[in-house]
């Protein structure tokens, strides 16, 4: 099993598309921090003032890279028949599925993660803090973004499965972004995007917020990869 994570490490590594998007979405997020923070002598908002009127920044643009980042590290070996090759190796089923998916799912969310506290990082070195909002909360509720995307990758992961193409997961990147306005008003703590939306909500923080966040995140993950693995077990691989 770690010799595939190994390999897949590798790969990912070396993907240049990946690195390079990476990069382009870190500057995008800089950039959206600095145009978002009111410079005006008058009434500058710093970035805590940006953070707490703009729930979305930290996680809307973020979710390209969620799908983008697991459809290439779990659908990319469909397409040139690594998988296969993996199964004739020797390696089980489960080995091949688990390494792959637990991997991807585990890069991707560190790397969202660390993409949602970018324009907080960019807003402070440029234009310092302010008083807002209270800076070690603002750094907990971004770091409790690790888990809606562990969860939202592990349903994702488990599209993958299904789609065994990156280029649509990209585009459901896409869609995510595009509907975003819609679900995190309309659902519960079980929706990524609405628990991501409530842990940018700077008006409450409460004990139970982390609870349902962690709990939830780690409860629906484990779901997905266990439907995920059910079908991976008996899918044609051909």
């Amino acid at each position: 099993m770690m010799n595939i994570i190994r390999s897949i490490n590798y790969e990912t590594r070396k993907s240049k598309i990946l690195i390079r998007m990476y990069i382009v979405f870190v500057l995008l997020m800089a950039l959206i921090a600095l145009l978002n923070i009111n410079t005006d002598a008058d009434n500058m908002t710093y970035t805590s003032g940006m953070l707490s009127k703009n729930k979305t920044i930290p996680f809307l643009f973020p979710l390209f890279i969620v799908a983008m980042f697991i459809g290439y590290i779990c659908c990319s070996d469909y397409k040139d028949k690594v998988i296969n090759y993996e199964l004739l190796s020797g390696h089980s089923r489960k080995k091949v599925y688990l390494s792959r998916t637990l991997y991807g799912i585990l890069i991707t969310s560190v790397f969202s993660t660390v993409l949602s506290l970018v324009p907080m990082v960019t807003g402070i070195i440029a234009f310092g803090w302010g008083d807002s909002i209270v800076l070690s909360e603002a750094v907990i509720r971004h770091l409790l973004l690790f888990f809606p995307y562990l969860r939202l990758t592990a349903f994702l992961a488990f599209l993958c499965v299904l789609i065994k193409s990156p280029y649509i997961m990209t585009a459901i990147g896409y869609l995510l972004f595009v509907l975003e306005g819609f679900v995190v008003h309309r659902s519960n703590y079980y929706i990524s995007l609405f628990n991501m939306n409530k842990l940018m909500d700077y008006s409450s923080f409460s004990g139970e917020l982390v609870i349902m966040t962690i709990a939830t995140s780690l409860l629906m993950a484990a779901v997905y990869v266990i439907i995920g693995y059910a079908i991976f077990r008996r899918s044609d691989m051909d």
